[in-house]
């Protein structure tokens, strides 16, 4: 994957939900929205993993927002209908301006 390059502002033109996991009263786990911020989508690959006997197509994303301390690979990202699985988190620049997130979506 090549490094990440902070985007023009312009190009964070997509809203992305980032998503939170906690346990409810019952025990099981639920995810909550903790933000809605503007962000870019590049796609940085795609790729065949064996889940249990069966193929799972795996697409790798870079999403880049304006800088946030708060994402961790605990949390989901969500796009329109899809849902994103963070990976990693890296300071764009190493300057606290833009934040670039590896993530990682099934595609079934």
């Amino acid at each position: 994957m090549s490094p990440p390059v902070p985007p023009p502002i312009g190009r964070l033109n997509r809203r992305i939900a980032i998503d939170a996991l906690s346990l409810a009263d019952d025990g099981s786990d639920v995810w909550t929205e903790i933000a809605t911020v503007w962000g870019a989508i590049e796609p940085q690959g795609s790729e065949e993993r064996d889940a249990g006997g069966r193929m799972l197509g795996i697409a790798r994303w870079r999403i880049t927002i304006r800088w946030r301390g708060d994402v961790t690979s605990g949390n989901r990202l969500r796009f329109d209908a899809r849902s994103f699985r963070v990976v990693a988190t890296l300071d764009a620049a190493n300057d606290k301006r833009f934040l670039a997130i590896e993530v990682e979506e099934e595609l079934r």
